[in-house]
Formats: structure tokens, C-alpha cells, sequence
């Protein structure tokens, strides 16, 4: 990260003059190069891009790269978590991604070229430099957390920027949901907002105070004398998933806990939240969280880079 960056943020921002070429750089994040004055020759593996002033540079995790001023230039480097990254792509396709599982598939399929040069030129290229002169102003301050959300709303300032520059391959982008099944359990997305029926909220309820219990959709119709698919109808309106998938990631996020939180061994923590199988649950942990439960114990959740 640069200079003097915490041990996490989601981003950080750094502005330097350069009069002789930067040794190689690689980053494990998503990397924004702004030239603010000058020019300078970018090296991406074997091709050269010369960039100037107007020009803005979206480099892909993993990348090596180094640059050579032309003279003297002076450049903003600024560096962005890929997880949030995806998230601000996520919400940016409402229409095409189902979950966030699908942004990171895509990604890089939309994005194809580890160095994607922008030509931002009038009144955005001066907008670009502002916007980029207060990020810098309040991330040089240190007061994080305190300025998370002016520093968030900065980079919206400037992806909002950026985004009419970007040419993405637009054949890459996937069938958007509602013509397709979800086959991987995810979060609560493709829902309106509007009050949860009674009956939902009771569900939820039951599930997530006894996650370990051995639910079935007969058993929960019981409790609120619905039909399975009036439950699973009305489940679905209200959190955006069937009691199953939801359930499951109940458990998935009481097992991160046990394995962050506590000593249990990891087959006790497995049983807690019910599930009989160590194999099986070792296969859905994975599926959501990146990584098995015994390698999240022993390193933790996993670096949001480790994937473009």
C-alpha cells in the first residue's frame, strides 16, 4: 500500500512528482493512475501506453507496471479494495447481476486488459484533479474512520467521473437473473421494498433462534399455517431468498463467528450450527466465504484480492 496507509482501508490516495522512471510496481488491489501534469511512457508487461494530462489509467489487481516521466510529471496514484470495488460494480448493474458472485466472475471478462487507459479530457479532467485534490486533503489527515463516508463520497464523485470513459465489453455481461435460476445461495438482492408480512418475519425468527435445528418447509408451514409455496412465496417478498438458502447462510456466518471467536475445534463449531457432515460443510463454507472453515481459523477471512 502507500506510504503511511493504515493496516485496512478501502482505499487510499497518494500524489507525487516524478522526474526519473519508477521501479516496478504491483499492487493487490485495484490501482487508478492520474497524470495531474506532464506526461510519462506506462509499461504493462510488453506494451507501452503514453499517458498525459486528460488521461486516466484503471490497472487490475496482480499487475506489474512501471513508468518513466518525460521530463518531469506528477501523478495521483490512488488505490482501491477490490471487494468494494465489486460492490460499486454491483450496484452499478442492478438489472444484470444476481449476486456478487456473479460480479467477480465477470469481471474480469468485462474488463479484459490489465491496463485500461481513459481519455478524460475538458471539464472532467479538471473535475477528476479537484475531486482527487480532497481525497488526498482528508486521506493525508488520518482522522479514519471519521472520514470514511467524505472519503466514500469523493470516489463516488470520481467514479461517477471516470464511469462514461470506461469502455467495458458489454458481450461479457451475464443473462440477467430473472431469466435465469440462481444456483448459488447469496444474500437478500432481488426484492422490493415494502413491509415483510407477518408470517415471514415469524419464519425468520424461528430460524435464526434455533439455526442448528433440522428445519423443513413442512415444519415451518406449521408454525404459520401457510401452504409451502404461500411460505416460500412470501419468504422470498420480504429477505430475498427461500428459508433453505437463508438458513444456510445463518449457519455460514455463525460458523465464521465460532471460528473467529472461540477455541472449539472446527468439527464442534460445525456441529453447532448444524450441519452432520464436515465434508458438506466445508463445501458450502467455501462457497460463500472463499476459503474452508479450517483455513479461515488458522488465517482468517481471506484477502479481498486474492481473486480480480
Amino acid at each position: 500500500m502507500l506510504k503511511g496507509a493504515a493496516l485496512f482501508q478501502p482505499f487510499a490516495v497518494d500524489t507525487r512528482q516524478s522526474r526519473k522512471q519508477v521501479g516496478l510496481l504491483v499492487f493487490d488491489c485495484v490501482a487508478f493512475l492520474v497524470v495531474r501534469d506532464g506526461s510519462v511512457v506506462l509499461t504493462v508487461g510488453e506494451r507501452q501506453h503514453p499517458i498525459a494530462f486528460g488521461h486516466a489509467v484503471l490497472i487490475a489487481p496482480r499487475t506489474v507496471f512501471t513508468y518513466e516521466p518525460e521530463g518531469t510529471a506528477t501523478l495521483t496514484t490512488l488505490l482501491v479494495d477490490v471487494d468494494y470495488m465489486l460492490d460499486q460494480l454491483y450496484w452499478q448493474h442492478p438489472d444484470v447481476f444476481a449476486d456478487r458472485y456473479v460480479v467477480r466472475q465477470y469481471a474480469g471478462a468485462l474488463f479484459p486488459d490489465a491496463a485500461h487507459v481513459l481519455h478524460v479530457n475538458g471539464e472532467d479532467a479538471t473535475r477528476l484533479i479537484l475531486v482527487l485534490d480532497e481525497m488526498t486533503t482528508l486521506y493525508e489527515r488520518r482522522e479514519y474512520p471519521a472520514s470514511y463516508f467524505w472519503l466514500q463520497a469523493r470516489l463516488s464523485m470520481l467514479l461517477g467521473t471516470l464511469a462514461p470513459h470506461v469502455r467495458a465489453a458489454p458481450d461479457a455481461l451475464p443473462v440477467p437473473v430473472h431469466q435465469r435460476r440462481r444456483s448459488v445461495e447469496s444474500p437478500a438482492r432481488w426484492r422490493e421494498f415494502r413491509p415483510a408480512r407477518r408470517e415471514a418475519l415469524a419464519v425468520e425468527a424461528l430460524l435464526r433462534g434455533n439455526i442448528a435445528k433440522r428445519w423443513n418447509l413442512a415444519l415451518l408451514c406449521e408454525h404459520v399455517h401457510l401452504s409451502d409455496k404461500q411460505l416460500v412465496r412470501v419468504f422470498e417478498d420480504a429477505y430475498g431468498s427461500t428459508p433453505h438458502r437463508y438458513l444456510t447462510m445463518l449457519r455460514v456466518a455463525e460458523l465464521a463467528r465460532l471460528l473467529r471467536e472461540t477455541e472449539v475445534p472446527v468439527t464442534v463449531a460445525i456441529g453447532r450450527v448444524g450441519w452432520n457432515s464436515r465434508g458438506h460443510a466445508a463445501e458450502i463454507f467455501q462457497r460463500h466465504v472463499g476459503v474452508t472453515p479450517a483455513r479461515y481459523r488458522r488465517y482468517g477471512p481471506p484477502t479481498a484480492a486474492s481473486e480480480w
